[in-house]
């Protein structure tokens, strides 16, 4: 297989629906005996390998421990929700201040979310057409099952304080009306070519880049004691990577105990 993260899911049957999947079995996946008809990623330790990386570096240089950052996209993204749940069971560092996925979600049944979130900010970005790994949740493209994307930012919201009960639905591109919510998937919005994206009713967030290509708002929850939840929504499939993105994802994290951003 391709170079991966582990996501956990290994020889699990649950993630995806095995008849519409193609799965791929890691020789790290046989070796562990943890192949499975949902297999797509290793299943070396990559929990413990980041940690491994994390002390050498912290031996050879001066880490600055309260600010470590992590960023992924796609499988990178998958990897980086339960990494921070994790590292923190096992007690092994780094802890990080905030995560910048792209693109990721959770596989249905894996869920975690745990107290020690909420020393964790997160700043996630994904596109309203996106069908391998949809942000509305559901069956993928290529036969996976996630969990919708707010659903995990509402959990975070919770444990970093942030005003509870907002209710989010289906919003017109670049509006923060919303409209009566529908049951439309996000792989049948992309079949009939809409742009719908399903919007916590949170107060959107202006940044340097709005209007900037397929970007189409950023939207934060309100009230956080501590950190930022903010979710970025942008026109786009899978696998987009705007010419801001590296810029974009350091500023969030720089705004992190400044008063550049206001929700």
């Amino acid at each position: 297989g391709c170079p991966s993260w582990n996501v956990g899911h290994g020889g699990r049957s649950d993630v995806c629906r095995p008849k519409d999947t193609e799965p791929v079995q890691y020789t790290s996946c046989r070796r562990t005996n943890q192949t499975g008809p949902c297999n797509c990623y290793t299943c070396y330790d990559d929990v413990a390998f980041v940690a491994a990386v994390y002390d050498d570096i912290r031996h050879d240089l001066c880490v600055d421990e309260g600010r470590v950052f992590a960023t992924g996209a796609s499988n990178g993204a998958m990897f980086l929700y339960p990494l921070v749940a994790e590292l923190a069971e096992r007690g092994l560092g780094p802890r990080f201040k905030a995560i910048a996925p792209w693109y990721g979600a959770f596989f249905q049944h894996m869920e975690r979310v745990l107290p020690s979130a909420a020393r964790v900010s997160v700043f996630h970005s994904h596109g309203s057409l996106d069908t391998t790994i949809p942000p509305a949740g559901g069956e993928s493209s290529d036969g996976y099952l996630y969990v919708p994307v707010q659903h995990t930012l509402d959990h975070f919201a919770k444990r970093h304080g942030c005003i509870a009960g907002q209710a989010w639905g289906r919003t017109q591109p670049k509006s923060d009306l919303p409209v009566q919510f529908a049951p439309t998937t996000q792989r049948e919005a992309a079949e009939v070519g809409q742009d719908l994206h399903f919007a916590p009713q949170w107060p959107t967030v202006r940044t340097p880049w709005d209007g900037n290509g397929s970007l189409l708002e950023c939207r934060a929850a309100p009230g956080c004691k501590e950190g930022r939840i903010v979710r970025c929504f942008y026109h786009a499939d899978h696998g987009f990577w705007p010419s801001y993105a590296e810029e974009m994802t350091w500023w969030w994290f720089k705004s992190l105990g400044s008063s550049e951003i206001v929700v």
